[in-house]
């Protein structure tokens, strides 16, 4: 792998500090790997979560509701997180919130080439 571009880190810098929290990146690899996940935390196949599915794939106790709407906020100022509707297997909406990674996100991870490594990542804990 060689050095990125400097106009590519001069591009993704600010993205950087977003994601330098490890709440944050966390909650990133959790939504993006969760088509992966299903195996692992017995949640079906689907490109978003809900907040208490973050909170589980997270490990994290239903006291720590406050901090992870603050990290998801923070990483949605930052559009790398989006609300996402999600409807049921019987076809009805799920009215709860729900957060899907961004094409920003996603942009992100191809750029320096580390989508790979993400997808890998969460197959190896499946």
């Amino acid at each position: 792998m060689s050095f990125p571009e400097e106009s590519l880190l001069d591009k993704w810098a600010s993205i950087f500090h977003v994601i330098g929290h490890p709440i944050r990146l966390a909650i990133l690899l959790a939504l993006h790997g969760s088509e992966y996940t299903d195996v692992a935390y017995g949640h079906p196949v689907k490109e978003c979560l809900a907040l208490n599915e973050i909170r589980e794939v997270l490990r994290l106790s239903p006291e720590s509701n406050e901090k992870l709407i603050y990290h998801v906020n923070q990483l949605i100022d930052a559009d790398l997180v989006e609300k996402a509707p999600l409807k049921t297997e019987s076809g009805e909406w799920d009215f709860r919130p729900h957060y899907k990674v961004t094409k920003k996100w996603i942009q992100f991870t191809d750029d320096f080439d580390i989508r790979k490594i993400v997808e890998d990542y969460f197959k190896k804990r499946g």
